[in-house]
């Protein structure tokens, strides 16, 4: 018992991350810190104020939700490349429509649409064509952008502006969604089952396909 004790105690002390190693992990937090610290000095007390920390969050509210939407991606152990330009393009199609007259919860229902039947392209290229998700979606990382101009004609398009409310709202969906729904604890399965000893399940394909 007492042998086994030791042992224990001799892999957790092994297994205990050096104080380098907990400098490494955090090297994006201290980063952060160190830059919110910078520009609060340079930026004379005019960064930290409320005014200012609004627009940040504003400014990065779009970015949030294509980061939250690509861990599904990556939980895959694939990478999306289009995401950017496919919420360019659905945004995009979005303000044209509003700005064309057509009803908001319509506009945004065709925007979803569009960016969904993206996805579905993508998921198809790379779940059933076997492509690699960095060139399947680098292909249409570029159609969409190109498709995103047209539709903007080169112009700032404006439409409904990004809320932080709403970003936190579809980000706690997304993230409820992934860590509580069947469909979602089928993906984190996926990488396994397609790098298990060369073996690939039948429902690999189709979770793969889902995820985009």
């Amino acid at each position: 018992m007492a042998q086994t004790d030791t042992l224990t105690i001799a892999a957790v002390e092994r297994d205990r991350p050096s104080p380098l190693q907990w400098v490494w992990q955090g090297s994006t937090v201290i980063a952060l810190a160190v830059l919110v610290i910078v520009f609060t000095i340079a930026g004379n007390g005019v960064f930290l104020t409320a005014g200012n920390m609004t627009n940040i969050l504003n400014q990065v509210a779009i970015l949030t939700i294509i980061a939250v939407a690509q861990t599904f991606v990556m939980v895959v152990g694939d990478f999306d490349l289009s995401v950017g330009t496919t919420a360019t393009l659905s945004g995009a199609s979005a303000a044209a429509l509003m700005i064309a007259g057509v009803p908001v919860p319509l506009a945004i229902i065709l925007a979803l649409v569009v960016g969904t039947l993206i996805g579905v392209i993508n998921g198809i290229l790379v779940a059933y064509l076997n492509l690699s998700a960095f060139v399947a979606t680098l292909a249409t990382m570029t159609t969409v952008g190109g498709l995103a101009l047209i539709v903007t004609g080169g112009t700032t398009l404006y439409g409904w502006p990004s809320s932080v409310s709403r970003v936190l709202t579809v980000c706690r969906s997304l993230l409820s969604m992934r860590s509580s729904s069947r469909s979602s604890r089928g993906l984190c399965c996926v990488s396994r089952r397609s790098g298990a000893a060369g073996t690939r399940s039948a429902a690999t394909p189709k979770l793969r396909g889902c995820r985009a």
